[in-house]
């Protein structure tokens, strides 16, 4: 059953030059229990969907579309449905657990809150769930009462999950929950939101700039540049079928301890001005595949069952992932790009 549908999602900010177009026609659905990843380079707008979703945009932003829930609109609620909705039913974990938590108050404290701020339970009962969410995610129940800078980094992301999951929502948001984090304690945070997601049945949507997180971590993968979704499948098939040429640079660009001495290769030049972006395929100037057709914007169609692309010569795909895995090829583009 679709827990979440985003259906022609837009949103853009008001700036003091003009409107800068973060978000453009970006439209997925996410089932019950099912795990999304969202994949791109900084600034594409993987943290501006999440943001969508829980209506906590700043002040100079507007979403246009839909974003169902359940069957309900998130944007057509008001504020006071819509705080209904956060940490109940959608959760949000935090990009820094460091600057996440309220240093002047426990950590407990801040967990006691937020259930009674949607659950009518006395502090003792709150506080009694507080503990067992932190047994849950591998903290010491008595740790509840301590304060933020008593945590090392994965005990505060630790706790941060445990926050998230204080109302059983349905749906977690995770945006770049390992941040600061190192392999080691990034391994053992999503091992214990797998296992939790397990025991639970709670959907994911993962936002993340690493590839090999949602590898392993998510069902599909949503690859998402300047503003719009480039690409959408299930994970093994994007790893082992990209149809993209965005997807196949990041793909090598991506450290893969089974090509172990092979040199990654990077995409040259940078993601275009989101206050004027390229009328036609946004990836174009910096695609070493691009011809005259790119000038015109790309659909996002469904090129074999549930792998989604928008691509005009998506048909060629075999030909660019040869291509695509020589330096040359993206040294080429790059070359050409300067000199125009």
């Amino acid at each position: 059953m679709t827990l979440v549908e985003l259906d022609r999602l837009k949103v853009k900010f008001r700036t003091s030059r003009r409107d800068l177009h973060a978000i453009d026609n970006v439209s997925f659905a996410l089932s019950e229990g099912e795990s999304l990843g969202l994949v791109g380079e900084s600034g594409c707008g993987k943290t501006t969907v999440a943001r969508a979703l829980l209506r906590i945009l700043p002040g100079n932003a507007a979403a246009t579309g839909r974003i169902l829930f359940r069957g309900r609109d998130l944007l057509a609620m008001s504020l006071d449905e819509i705080r209904q909705v956060r940490w109940r039913e959608i959760a949000l974990v935090t990009q820094s657990a460091m600057n996440a938590l309220d240093p002047i108050y426990r950590v407990g404290t801040q967990i006691v809150e937020a259930v009674r701020a949607h659950e009518r339970c006395s502090r003792s009962v709150a506080w009694e769930r507080a503990e067992r969410l932190f047994k849950l995610v591998g903290l010491k129940a008595e740790w509840v009462r301590r304060y933020p800078h008593e945590f090392s980094g994965g005990m505060r992301q630790r706790a941060i999950i445990a926050m998230a999951l204080a109302l059983n929502p349905p749906l977690i948001i995770a945006d770049e929950p390992s941040t600061a984090l190192d392999v080691i304690m990034q391994d053992q945070v999503f091992a214990e939101i797998d296992r939790i997601r397990a025991e639970r049945g709670t959907a994911l949507i993962l936002i993340t700039h690493d590839i090999s997180l949602v590898a392993e971590n998510c069902d599909r993968i949503a690859v998402m540049y300047a503003g719009q979704i480039a690409e959408m499948a299930s994970a093994n098939v994007i790893l082992e079928r990209p149809l993209h040429p965005y997807t196949i640079g990041l793909l090598n660009a991506s450290a893969d301890i089974a090509h172990r001495g092979m040199d990654l290769i990077s995409i040259a030049g940078a993601p275009p001005d989101l206050t004027h972006p390229p009328a036609g395929c946004r990836f174009a100037p910096r695609c070493p595949f691009a011809r005259a057709k790119c000038n015109e914007p790309p659909p996002l169609v469904e090129h074999e069952e549930g792998h989604w692309v928008a691509c005009h010569f998506a048909e060629e795909a075999q030909a660019f992932r040869r291509a695509g895995a020589e330096a040359s090829t993206w040294e080429a583009a790059a070359a050409a790009t300067a000199a125009a």
